[in-house]
């Protein structure tokens, strides 16, 4: 994998019905060759901020697939 496939999220929001905020994650980077695991109990957000980063459900902020700055 090459440093472009790096993922930064800055400000990222993952929304739900009536705009209500279901994730809020100020930043976080995923680099490539680093293990990531995403933990914490249920109903934690967990589930809906894979869906945030796919598109499934609304977000706001950025998101950016790319070189870190």
């Amino acid at each position: 994998m090459s440093a472009s496939a790096t993922i930064t999220l800055s400000s990222f929001e993952v929304l739900g019905p009536r705009a209500r905020v279901l994730v809020a994650a100020p930043s976080l980077s995923l680099r490539p060759g680093h293990l990531t695991a995403i933990i914490g109990p249920n109903g934690a957000g967990k589930t809906s901020l894979l869906r945030g980063l796919s598109g499934v459900l609304a977000t706001r902020g950025e998101a950016r697939l790319g070189q870190m700055p």
